[in-house]
């Protein structure tokens, strides 16, 4: 199921709108976190050996809803105050040079994008185009480790 979610994409992380797919920083309601599965990570690069910018650890939980505008599932990562300052420092120093970061659960590279922005917020969103109505439910379970 996870080989439709493998994303390569060519988009910028950045607090500015987000196009097809990739992690942006985002601005979202206070809603119910589901909780975050233990092997879920975020690397710079696009190779599961890259640098570990943030762990579960550094994560407060996620939710998600479907964007018509997009027309894709919009998850949004809560960050605690260590995986804020973490991720601040990672895509400051990758803005410069527009590097790569990607999100992974074990070793399966769920979403990757450069950074042209740092993400200064306590939360990123990832976009989820390739996941539908009928797949959603099982990528849910993945990240919360179920």
């Amino acid at each position: 199921m996870l080989v439709v979610l493998i994303l390569l994409l060519s988009m910028c992380i950045c607090a500015c709108t987000h196009q097809q797919k990739g992690i942006s920083q985002s601005v979202s309601k206070d809603a119910e976190l589901n909780t975050v599965a233990n092997n879920i990570s975020l690397k710079v690069g696009t190779n599961y050996d890259g640098d570990t910018v943030l762990q579960n650890t550094d994560l407060i939980g996620f939710n998600y809803k479907y964007d018509e505008t997009s027309q894709a599932y919009v998850f949004t990562f809560k960050l605690t105050d260590e995986g804020q300052k973490k991720m601040t420092e990672s895509t400051t120093k990758l803005a410069e040079t527009s590097g790569d970061l990607s999100l992974w659960i074990g070793n399966e590279v769920i979403v990757s994008a450069k950074v042209m922005q740092p993400i200064t917020g306590d939360e990123f969103a990832v976009n989820m185009v390739d996941i539908n109505k009928d797949s959603i439910s099982g990528v849910v379970d993945k990240l919360s480790g179920e």
